[in-house]
């Protein structure tokens, strides 16, 4: 660390203290973060799942709305929130694997995670796709 300013050894140590315990928790806010997208689409999944077993006339849809407003009150927030917040987990799980592994190591946020992804979204090939995950991560 670079300053102009003069710690003493016992400050030195304090502000050591401080950075690491930031960066402790910012790392496991971070994989609170992957866990909980991980569910999310795992709830997306089950809501497939659900739709796919029985002819739903609105193909499935309603499967989605039930599970997110189960959902949405258990979490405090719109139906709509969590129905967003599903579909980018399923984004994130499905087509940005090591993205996800990233966030649940704590490397990068979920909000990075959030910002490659949706830049990403206009990549359609998978192999194209991979490698752009590949490339934002290094």
């Amino acid at each position: 660390m670079t300053t102009n300013l003069t710690l003493t050894p016992m400050q030195l140590i304090e502000l050591d203290r401080v950075v690491s315990g930031l960066a402790k928790i910012r790392s496991l806010k971070s994989q609170l973060e992957a866990r909980e997208a991980a569910l999310l689409a795992a709830a997306s999944s089950l809501a497939c799942d659900v739709a796919d077993t029985g002819a739903h006339p609105d193909g499935g849809s309603m499967a989605h709305r039930m599970i997110a407003s189960v959902i949405s009150a258990a979490l405090r927030e719109s139906d709509r929130t969590v129905t967003t917040r599903m579909g980018r987990a399923f984004t994130l799980i499905t087509d940005y694997p090591h993205t996800h592994d990233a966030v649940s190591a704590g490397l990068i946020t979920g909000a990075h995670a959030g910002v490659i992804t949706d830049a990403g979204s206009i990549v359609t090939d998978q192999v194209n796709r991979e490698h752009y995950e590949a490339a934002v991560l290094k």
